[in-house]
């Protein structure tokens, strides 16, 4: 009796254990499903402090928000809301709302059904450097360069650049197989970063004897923020669709980048002063010669565009075999007007064309449980059509046997890859492939008449 009495309560202290684990697992799942289905909102702040200098701490502080101030506000929430009645979601997220690198979030779906979503973020990237000097209006397209009577007697400079765009998403099932998606993106960058320009003048008996010496070599380097001032745009369209074996996603993507800024024009002020520390005088030669070289115009970055179609999927011929497979066309091009500065410009505009072809086929199969099998071949085409111009003519003119045109890049990939991968024991795997790439590059380019 007393044996069989404590088998018994060993046996109810087994099964109570048991249904306690199940039990307990049970209501720890409906919690989280609870969760998921009922979800809570959330606010947190507080004070931020950074100790130490802002120099001391340019690392640290390059993207986080954290470089200038030392006191920031922190600050997020999360607003989430479900309609049990109708299935709708609304969601509002904020993050970092009391520093630069801020973002904000708005979206609203019913699930299986549609979704549209607005989102604005902010980032600053600041320069770990902070720079000394003399230099006017710096970080616009006209700065003015002006020497310092002595190291460290100028004002410091602290370059950055500010980037604040906004995205706008819309999703929506049209049958249960087929869904549309679109997007559009707007970044503005703003700022100046690091940049310059330099030139030697050396005693070279030929025609690059720029600045017309016979003995000392001369030069400069000069410290020209380059301005920025772009905004670029991205739209995307596609349809997806989904079935048993055979998925397909079908669409149209667009790229545009205009910048506010088409030349760099420094302008020199007063003398230099050479690499070795001794005065140069800008108003005689040879300064005078190479302060104008300096002085001279810079492009930068031009507008340009492109658009591309495509088309991509996927087949399942069995559950361990599988094709992919894509294809895109895309057309990009760079006719923005030559700044009028450039007055030795032939042509407007380069007018530049680049056609690209893409196709893709892969396939993976298992047709044992320890051997993959992989299968790949790649195809881009690649056609610049830009038209082949001189440019520089007032050097043309001084200089006729060394002129130079821009470069067609036009060319024709081809790569493939078999490959076979077998598993072995104690955690080996034996592979066994082959590549195959070839390549054909046509650049036609005038080099000299």
């Amino acid at each position: 009796m007393t044996i069989a009495t404590q088998r018994f309560g060993f046996s109810q202290k087994i099964i109570g254990l048991a249904l306690l684990a199940a039990f307990g697992s049970a209501h720890a799942e409906d919690d989280e499903v609870a969760q998921l289905i009922k979800p809570e909102s959330s606010v947190s702040a507080g004070l931020g402090i950074a100790s130490g200098a802002g120099k001391d701490r340019t690392i640290f502080g390059q993207y986080n928000g954290l470089r200038t101030n030392d006191a920031h506000l922190l600050l997020d929430f999360e607003i989430l809301k479900r309609d049990d009645a109708t299935g709708l979601w609304t969601n509002i997220e904020g993050r970092n709302l009391g520093l630069d690198n801020r973002e904000l979030r708005f979206s609203q779906q019913k699930q299986g059904d549609w979704k549209y979503s607005a989102e604005y973020d902010q980032l600053t990237r600041h320069d770990l450097r902070t720079i000394n000097t003399g230099l006017l209006n710096a970080g616009t397209a006209t700065p003015t360069v002006v020497s310092l009577a002595a190291p460290g007697t100028g004002a410091d400079l602290n370059l950055n650049t500010k980037r604040k765009s906004m995205a706008l998403g819309a999703e929506k099932w049209l049958t249960p197989n087929l869904q549309f998606e679109a997007s559009f993106k707007t970044e503005d960058k703003d700022g100046a970063r690091l940049f310059g320009r330099g030139l030697t003048c050396a005693a070279f008996p030929n025609s690059f004897n720029l600045c017309g010496i016979t003995s000392t070599p001369t030069g400069a380097m000069l410290l020209l923020p380059e301005p920025i001032n772009s905004t670029t745009r991205q739209f995307d369209a596609k349809l997806n669709y989904s079935g048993e074996q055979f998925m397909l996603s079908g669409g149209y993507y667009g790229s545009f980048f205009t910048n506010a800024n088409s030349a760099l024009s420094p302008l020199v002020s007063g003398n230099l002063w050479n690499p070795n520390g001794t005065l140069l005088n800008t108003g005689t030669a040879p300064g005078n010669t190479l302060a104008g070289f300096l002085q001279q115009p810079m492009a930068l970055p031009p507008e340009n565009q492109a658009h591309q179609l495509y088309v991509s999927g996927n087949y399942a011929f069995t559950p361990t075999t599988r094709a992919t497979f894509k294809y895109a066309y895309s057309h990009a091009t760079q006719n923005q007007s030559f700044p009028a500065v450039f007055i030795s410009s032939p042509t407007a505009n380069l007018g530049g064309t680049v056609n690209t072809t893409l196709a893709q086929l892969g396939l993976t199969a298992r047709p044992l449980a320890k051997l993959s099998l992989l299968a790949n071949l790649r195809y881009e085409d690649k056609d610049d059509t830009t038209p082949l111009a001189l440019y520089n003519l007032t050097w043309l003119a001084t200089n006729p046997a060394n002129f130079f045109t821009n470069n067609q890049n036009s060319s024709t990939k081809l790569t493939g890859k078999l490959e076979a991968s077998y598993r072995l024991p104690e955690n080996t795997r034996a592979t066994l492939g082959i590549d195959y790439a070839a390549l054909k590059a046509v650049n036609p380019r005038i080099i000299s008449c």
